[in-house]
């Protein structure tokens, strides 16, 4: 049998350890609650921006958007065409061939209808030779 001092110990850490879970589970339901009343306060304040005339702005900065493709060729079409439909003002989309040993470049031109432009390129850091610049039409 258990003696007297032992059992009153056990009783004593039984009742401190529910104490602790008590504490911590309240600490996280405090937390959870401050949390939902943030995201709710941010929705309604969202909901009183209309991101439709944001983002027809003409005081957008107009971006550049930088594509590299190495070796592309199966999804560089479908990614291309994901980035023309954004809702912005005014970008472009430029993608950077990186010298690839597929069919990237041809599928471009069929696609996009690139031709090569005599654009000067002025070289600012050590590159390799840019054999060529294309724009679509």
């Amino acid at each position: 049998m258990m003696s007297d001092g032992l059992a009153a110990f056990l009783a004593k850490s039984q009742s401190a350890i529910l104490l602790y879970f008590l504490a911590t589970n309240l600490l996280y339901l405090a937390l959870f609650t401050v949390s939902i009343l943030a995201i709710l306060r941010h929705i309604h304040s969202m909901s009183y921006r209309n991101l439709l005339e944001i983002s027809k702005s003409r005081l957008a900065p107009p971006i550049s958007i930088l594509v590299p493709a190495y070796n592309e060729a199966t999804g560089i079409i479908s990614s291309v065409k994901a980035l023309l439909e954004l809702n912005y003002p005014t970008f472009e989309v430029i993608i950077i061939n990186d010298g690839s040993h597929d069919e990237t470049l041809q599928k471009l031109i069929e696609a996009f209808g690139l031709s090569k432009t005599k654009r000067v390129y002025h070289q600012t850091i050590a590159t390799k030779t840019v054999k060529g610049i294309y724009v679509a039409r």
